[in-house]
């Protein structure tokens, strides 16, 4: 990486300015704490940088080689934050996928009863309504009619009624459950991306006291004022990754590549 704002005899400040993702993920259990000395730190390495003619491109544009370590660590650290996400909800996931497949099997189901519903008639037709047993020959017309009428009910119709019925709870319950596993899975995502969020403050708060320590020293040396305009302009490094941003209201997914999208175009229950 070019080494911007160095020069020979320069000397900055003990320490390593990213901080370790390991203690960075320490603090995520909590807040993240900004003590003063990692300020004082911060702030003095913009006051060093400020310090040393700045006449290149990277400078007018507010970005120096600290700056860019930052945003490789913060990079770094929301990249580690989704693959928590996704070990966390992986079972999740893995139980979604297999109501998803009942959900599909349910709907095929039910178009196969309800066709078959559709094409059974109400009447089983004019002949076996007419039709007589040895016990019914003193019976009136009417009554064969009903009573043929209920054993078509009987045998016919209703066999096929319930099956549509039958079916219709399964795709219900299956998609009642795709729909709790949704949740849950949403659920978590947010935690992750409050913690994200939190990230990307903590990371903005010290590019911004570095920003300030740079201002402060350039100024004093009355510095190119493009240079110091650029670095007095808000950081615009730092943004939440792709996975934390919304998805016009599909929801996250852990592969990022829209797992309930088809389903939500056709599961209102799933939205």
């Amino acid at each position: 990486m070019m080494k911007l704002f160095e020069r020979k005899g320069t000397r900055r400040p003990k320490g390593n300015a990213p901080l370790a993702p390991a203690t960075l993920k320490r603090a995520l259990d909590g807040t993240i704490r900004y003590p003063m000395l990692r300020r004082i730190r911060d702030w003095r390495y913009g006051v060093v940088d400020g310090r040393v003619d700045a006449d290149v491109e990277a400078a007018r544009e507010g970005t120096s080689a600290w700056l860019h370590r930052l945003r490789s660590e913060f990079a770094e650290v929301t990249s580690h934050e989704l693959q928590s996400l996704q070990a966390d909800t992986a079972q999740l996931v893995w139980q979604l996928d297999s109501h998803l497949a009942e959900v599909e099997g349910a709907r095929e189901a039910l178009q196969r009863a309800t066709e078959k519903r559709e094409s059974t008639p109400d009447d089983p037709g004019t002949d076996e309504l007419a039709r007589r047993g040895v016990a019914e020959q003193r019976d009136s017309e009417a009554a064969i009619r009903s009573r043929r009428l209920r054993e078509h009910r009987r045998r016919v119709v209703g066999p096929a009624d319930a099956e549509v019925g039958r079916v219709k709870q399964e795709l219900e319950r299956a998609q009642r459950e795709c729909g709790t596993l949704r949740a849950q899975i949403d659920v978590t995502h947010d935690v992750y991306v409050a913690r994200a969020k939190r990230l990307l403050h903590f990371h903005q708060r010290r590019a911004a006291t570095y920003r300030r320590g740079f201002v402060r020293s350039a100024v004093r040396r009355q510095a190119d004022r493009e240079v110091v305009a650029a670095f007095a302009r808000p950081d615009a490094l730092f943004t939440l990754p792709e996975w934390a941003l919304p998805h016009d209201g599909r929801g996250w997914t852990p592969s990022g590549t829209g797992h309930s999208e088809a389903t939500n175009n056709k599961e209102g229950t799933l939205q």
